[in-house]
């Protein structure tokens, strides 16, 4: 006998992470599955000592193989068939199949909401992530502890996630990173990679500028309310230089 080698493929498809991935065997040329000339197949895992046996079957060409969230796998297959002594004759192994089953790390950004606040924000970019752990340290280097939790299993892909970080010490730089994490229905977590570490000094936000105008010689500002802020001060650009022009609580200038 001269089997063919076969193809493997992902019946589940592509994207996103399968926990369970229903591996599909594909024999092309003389010798076909369902012919009596090949008897059976088998997937294998390729581990770091060799090939594992993880799904054979005899009757259909598909294997249901339970696939390991957090990480990236290779996998391969062969065909068989019984010679007139009643041994197995392999066929060579297939391609390899690579399944990700890597959650995807958020990139996120941080501005601040408040002066003694910080707002995180990110886009969830994957249906197989419950959530988001989130962990501050005080400097790139220092100790980052765990601070919350930010759900995603009820949010569609592609909405924007925040986080406040709220009574921070003003004018002090505070360093995050998010990771996030699958919550299979067995209770088990999964956790996938950290995100690039990001940081921001505590300040207080600057004021919006909602409208401009010239009456009669005189000119208006006005702007939006800063939570927090106690007043603003107004400055003219004069000679190539900003000048103070005057300490207000109100939220509109006129001069």
């Amino acid at each position: 006998l001269n089997l063919e080698a076969p193809t493997l493929v992902n019946g589940m498809g592509s994207a996103g992470v399968q926990q369970h991935s229903f591996l599909t065997i594909r024999s092309e040329g003389v010798y076909a599955l369902g012919t009596e000339q090949i008897d059976g197949y088998e997937v294998y895992l390729k581990t770091t000592k060799g090939y594992k046996l993880v799904g054979s079957n005899e009757t259909f060409e598909e294997i249901e193989v339970i696939t390991n969230l957090g990480k990236k796998e290779v996998y391969v297959a062969r065909v068989y068939a019984y010679n007139s002594d009643n041994e197995k004759i392999y066929s060579a192994y297939s391609e390899q199949l690579i399944i990700d089953n890597t959650l995807n790390v958020p990139t996120f950004k941080i501005s601040n909401s408040y002066y003694t606040s910080l707002k995180l924000s990110w886009t969830h970019n994957d249906w197989m992530v419950t959530g988001y752990k989130i962990y501050r340290a005080t400097s790139k280097s220092g100790k980052y502890s765990y601070i919350a939790t930010v759900k995603a299993s009820d949010v569609e892909l592609g909405e924007t996630l925040t986080y406040n970080d709220t009574k921070k010490t003003f004018n002090k730089t505070y360093y995050y990173k998010i990771r996030p994490y699958h919550k299979s229905e067995d209770g088990t977590t999964y956790n996938g990679s950290y995100s690039a570490i990001k940081s921001k000094k505590v300040v207080t936000p600057s004021p919006i500028v909602t409208g401009t105008y010239t009456s009669f010689l005189k000119n208006k500002i006005t702007w939006k309310k800063v939570t927090g802020a106690s007043g603003y001060e107004i400055y003219k650009l004069v000679n190539g230089k900003y000048v103070l022009q005057k300490t207000t609580t109100s939220l509109s200038y006129t001069e």
